[in-house]
């Protein structure tokens, strides 16, 4: 039979918690001890903030009333007084711009390392300095040979360009169709097209044919907007001629090759001062 003493003693000892570790009985209570001293620490800090508010207020509070004394005293009027009357009579003159100090360029990292380097190494001409180099030898171009033989031959029909002067039975409805009477009419094409002597432009348009007999290649060829601005001729009368001659065979041709050749300087587009002036064509105007 147990004593009542035994039973006291096993009561008082102290039976350990289900389900908890001793470490982790441990963490918690240093979580409640870092939060017991974070709620202290914010309290100091809001005490300390308190004392100095109430510090400033005081000091401030003391300055209003030593102003306040100052000023109903009848020396420091005086002083203010005989202050306002020098700056009115001798005001400060402001300073301008351009006496203003400009501030300083901060000098980067690659200006500072250029400065240290030594000058002299600058100055230093550079290697093989005013030597004079070996000069190549003048190749001299020996006498060309020509062959006489092929600049006397005559070249082959099919290599050189063919300009078929039309008579007037030859000319077709087509033809006459295809004439451009402005120049918004005129279609281009470099290689299948027709030169104007005048205008210098490779178009596909139908331009007349000079049957005087003088005239070599496309001399003689002017399209409708040429002829009739420059010379007040139409290019459907001209190509049914069949005694007409173009305006170079006639010695009246004023396009600029033709001017220069005479040392006259080219006229430039005169269609409008022409009829402003009330001439038909240019001709016409020059002529005057």
């Amino acid at each position: 039979v147990s004593s009542p003493k035994k039973e006291t003693q096993e009561k008082n000892v102290k039976k350990p918690v289900k389900g908890k570790s001793p470490s982790q009985i441990s963490r918690g209570r240093q979580k409640v001890k870092q939060k017991q001293d974070e709620e202290k620490e914010e309290e100091e800090d809001e005490d300390k903030e308190e004392e100095e508010l109430s510090h400033s207020l005081k000091k401030r509070d003391k300055n209003i009333q030593e102003n306040k004394a100052m000023v109903l005293n009848p020396s420091y009027s005086t002083v203010f007084l005989l202050t306002n009357i020098v700056f009115a009579l001798f005001p400060q003159k402001k300073k301008r711009l351009s006496e203003r100090a400009t501030p300083k360029k901060r000098k980067s990292e690659t200006d500072v390392v250029s400065e240290r380097r030594n000058p002299s190494r600058k100055a230093r001409p550079p290697e093989n300095f005013a030597v004079e180099e070996k000069s190549e030898p003048v190749h001299v171009r020996s006498p060309r040979t020509v062959d006489i033989k092929r600049l006397v031959e005559v070249q082959h029909p099919a290599h050189c360009l063919q300009y078929c002067v039309k008579s007037v039975d030859e000319i077709t409805k087509e033809d006459l169709d295809n004439i451009a009477y402005r120049s918004k009419d005129k279609i281009w094409d470099k290689e299948n097209g027709s030169s104007c002597h005048q205008c210098r432009q490779k178009t596909l348009d139908t331009k007349t044919v000079c049957r005087s007999g003088f005239c070599v290649g496309a001399k003689g060829q002017f399209c409708g907007p040429c002829l009739k601005n420059r010379y007040g001729e139409d290019v459907c009368t001209v190509l049914l001629d069949p005694t007409w001659s173009c305006p170079i065979c006639r010695g009246m041709c004023n396009c600029s090759l033709c001017r220069k050749k005479e040392g006259r300087c080219a006229t430039g587009i005169l269609v409008g001062l022409a009829r402003y002036n009330g001439h038909d064509n240019v001709h016409e105007y020059l002529e005057r």
